[in-house]
């Protein structure tokens, strides 16, 4: 079973707050719906404006509905005691008004809920809109790959992504549900206090007591909500597994299905432990928060025996005292589990902000201003004694790395699995940041560089390459797909049907294509990209290509590489032949650096991976030699 494991400080920012630490989480959510607010405001000044007076007008029509009815019963029952005859009752101008006024309360909200819904949805929908583009922008515009790393980083973002669908739209109506309400009481408690002073006071005296438990509640939620993310993820990822075009295979191959619906199930309990819990801690807040309601209804009934007793006669007053009591008492109880929402909203809003403020602090170097040297070329790169790590994990994966390279230098990178090549990489293109020494383009250090200029002289094929499911066009040249004699040719896809145009992906109706042929089409993007740019980076570039394309892709490297600085990560020692210089990796270090013949006279390690593989192509070829072309047809 998967199990729980997380940090003090998550714990702690899930417990209800001490007394002292009220006011500063009551400053901190105030902050929350100032922003939350603001944005709301910028995704749609107009709608956001009518939105509020619609709030606004709904708060005052609660005490106004009150009030008419109860006008209208006490009229009705004066006219039948003084004016015999039911046409006549008509005559008497008070209770015309009544009539008109309680007609007319009836029709406004059934209009305004038209209106209410269309604004609603269209307001939501530009909300979502905006939050969604600050998200997506604060993890574009980050430079530094650093601030995903970690645990509680995929936590977080994906309790955030998951949930980011709905709870604008609910923030939003809840904010303004509890000004209607606050509206309603404060209109209502100012007229029923002519009646009952002790009636407005106690209700909401009551309701601090069901709002306290109902805060509890909403804060609890999102922590359940929280702490069981790792288990959703979990469930996601198994559950992509039996469906994922790259897994399923092995799934019926190897009997896996019992493997992955326990494994799915497990997780599944974890989430149900956590959710159980706190739908249980809910549940005895929401049956305590009763006990408010229950005394104010008892109190009420006293109420009104006393006034019916003291004013027999005004049956208007009594009926106003009833139906406004209950209303109070709603909007006490509404607004008290409105309170409880939002503080479910801000905590997950709290978190929105912590993890778009997380990432922000990284961009324009952790939030410095200092000034930044912007790149036109790269004519030089080197690495000065750097030492790198991912998260907090103790191993470093490099260690004091160093070495220069120059423009129209192709410099192959070999060594073991885990030695640190990619990582290596994603230095020198300046995704990550050495935790100590120097990274220096042009002889500058990239953390005084501009990186967007930086990166527009940098063109990248990643082993882990990613597969868009748009047009063959758009995967190689995005915004310039159109411009077709730009693009390479799709000969190296070896698949004759495909075109510039071809949409790809079974999910959007499109060609699927194989491991291969999507890698193909990475290196393809990362060539077109390459023709106008000094930096070129091909990483493990022909993993799942065979040998005849892999050796069509490089003689195009050789082309699209000349006279720029280029290196490529590679297992495959038989495209060494391309390389001007070699650097051997082992262990996170750099422990050789030459050209083929220097390495396989001095450096033990090379010379024993590239003979392991060239023992293969001689024993191949030996093979062939011994069987004859006859006998292989």
């Amino acid at each position: 079973m998967l199990h729980l494991r997380f940090d003090k400080a998550q714990r702690r920012s899930l417990e209800w707050p001490k007394p002292k630490a009220i006011g500063p989480l009551i400053r901190l959510h105030l902050q929350i719906i100032a922003r939350l607010m603001m944005e709301l405001v910028r995704a749609s000044p107009g709608l956001a404006l009518v939105y509020s007076l619609q709030s606004a007008l709904r708060g005052f029509l609660i005490p106004a509905q009150v009030y008419v009815t109860a006008g209208l019963i006490g009229s009705v029952v004066a006219s039948i005691a003084t004016t015999p005859g039911a046409n006549a009752i008509f005559d008497q101008a008070d209770l015309r008004f009544y009539v008109i006024a309680w007609l007319v309360l009836q029709v406004i909200p059934i209009l305004e809920s038209v209106v209410n819904q269309i604004v609603t949805m269209a307001l939501g929908e530009n909300f979502l809109h905006r939050l969604n583009q600050k998200l997506m922008l604060a993890a574009n515009r980050v430079e530094d790959l650093a601030a995903f790393e970690g645990e509680n980083i995929f936590n977080d973002s994906t309790a955030i992504r998951r949930e980011l669908l709905f709870r604008p739209m609910r923030f939003m109506t809840g904010i303004f549900s509890l000004l209607t309400s606050l509206i309603a009481l404060t209109t209502l408690s100012g007229v029923i206090i002519k009646y009952a002073w002790e009636l407005p006071v106690i209700a909401v005296s009551l309701g601090v007591i069901a709002l306290v438990l109902n805060a509890w509640s909403g804060r609890r939620i999102w922590g359940g909500n929280l702490i069981g993310a790792k288990h959703s993820r979990m469930m996601d990822y198994v559950f992509s597994l039996c469906y994922s075009r790259d897994s399923r295979q092995e799934v019926r191959i190897y009997g896996l299905s019992d493997y992955i619906e326990n494994k799915f199930t497990d997780a599944f309990k974890g989430m149900k432990q956590v959710m159980n819990k706190t739908r249980r801690e809910v549940a005895l807040a929401n049956v305590a928060a009763l006990v408010p309601h229950i005394a104010l209804l008892s109190w009420l009934i006293m109420v009104i025996v006393g006034v019916t007793h003291q004013t027999a006669a005004e049956v208007a007053a009594v009926v106003f005292l009833l139906n406004g009591a209950l209303a109070l008492q709603g909007q006490v109880g509404g607004f008290a589990m409105g309170i409880g929402n939002l503080i479910a909203h801000l905590a997950y809003f709290q978190k929105f902000y912590s993890f778009t403020d997380h990432l922000e602090s990284y961009l324009d170097n952790a939030g410095t201003t200092q000034e930044t040297t912007p790149i036109n070329s790269i004519d030089s790169l080197s690495f000065d004694g750097c030492t790198f790590r991912y998260g907090t994990e103790s191993d470093p994966v490099l260690t004091d790395v160093s070495f220069k390279a120059q423009r129209g230098e192709r410099i192959a990178i070999v060594g073991r699995n885990g030695a640190g090549k990619s990582t290596l990489m994603k230095l020198a293109i300046g995704l990550y940041r050495p935790q100590q020494g120097t990274v220096l383009a042009n002889h500058t250090d990239l953390t005084q560089v501009d990186l967007r200029s930086y990166w527009d002289r940098c063109a990248v094929c990643f082993q882990d390459f990613p597969k868009y499911t748009l047009t063959v066009g758009e995967n190689i040249a995005f915004g310039d797909s159109n411009a077709v004699d730009e693009l390479p040719s799709l000969d190296a896809l070896g698949e004759a049907k495909l075109s510039y145009a071809t949409q790809l992906g079974k999910e959007f109706e499109g060609e699927e294509l194989s491991v291969g042929q999507w890698q193909r089409l990475s290196v393809l993007r990362s060539l077109h990209f390459a023709k106008n740019r000094d930096l070129v980076v091909l990483d493990e570039p022909t993993a799942a290509i065979d040998p005849l394309h892999e050796d069509e892709i490089f003689r195009h490297f050789d082309e699209v590489s000349a006279g720029k600085l280029a290196f490529f990560v590679t297992h495959r020692l038989s495209i060494i032949k391309f390389a001007t210089r070699i650097l051997v990796m082992d262990q996170g270090r750099i422990i050789d650096d030459g050209t083929h013949q220097e390495l396989m006279a001095r450096c033990d390690l090379y010379h024993r991976m590239y003979s392991a593989q060239a023992d293969k192509y001689i024993k191949s070829d030996e093979a062939v030699s011994e069987v004859g072309p006859s006998e292989l047809t």
